[in-house]
């Protein structure tokens, strides 16, 4: 579930790091 975060950073644009 890698990939998810980083579609989610571009949408919601707020970074799960």
């Amino acid at each position: 579930m890698q990939r998810n975060t980083f579609t989610s950073e571009k949408l919601d644009h707020k970074p799960i790091l």
